[in-house]
């Protein structure tokens, strides 16, 4: 048996970038764009079915931390946790 073969786990990572640009006749009055990652692991379950829901979890997380970051940090936030 070689340890770790048949783990059973399975992990996903999502990376998301956005933008918000606001302009005026008088040209750009601001522009920011911020990117955040998810991360999450799961049970990979039978045919690794359960990736869909690690996706589905991390794509969650970082559409949160992306929401939060345009809308109240200004784009500052932690470095990213997908390697």
């Amino acid at each position: 048996m070689v340890p770790g073969l048949r783990a059973n786990e399975i992990g996903a990572c999502v990376t998301m970038s956005a933008s918000i640009l606001v302009d005026l006749r008088s040209g750009r009055l601001t522009g920011t764009t911020v990117e955040a990652d998810g991360e999450a692991q799961g049970d990979a379950g039978f045919a690794c079915e359960g990736g869909a829901v690690s996706l589905s979890k991390s794509s969650e997380d970082v559409l949160k931390e992306t929401v939060t970051r345009l809308a109240i940090t200004g784009g500052s936030g932690p470095e990213s946790k997908c390697s």
